[in-house]
């Protein structure tokens, strides 16, 4: 079975790799470990565009993060920018 890996700034996210190659070694549905990917992609992104570090998250950052996840994709590059 083929795991997935998640990249950021072109490295690999080691603490994602890892959980990814677990839900492989456990079994895991291919299409669960891809959605799993994507959706860490996705956060890790966020972490990186605000300068979080993914150890050092509060609440208030998950909860900024779920907002993000539902602004509109033009309203992401504003934000994205403040």
């Amino acid at each position: 079975m083929e795991s997935a890996t998640v990249l950021c700034e072109g490295l690999v996210v080691e603490p994602v790799d890892q959980f990814l190659a677990h839900l492989t070694a456990i079994e895991r549905s291919p299409n669960t470990v891809k959605a799993y990917a994507h959706d860490l992609r996705d956060y890790f992104e966020f972490l990186q565009a605000r300068g979080l570090r993914w150890d050092q998250v509060l609440l208030e950052d998950l909860g900024r993060f779920v907002t993000w996840l539902r602004l509109p994709e033009e309203a992401l590059s504003t934000a994205m920018s403040v």
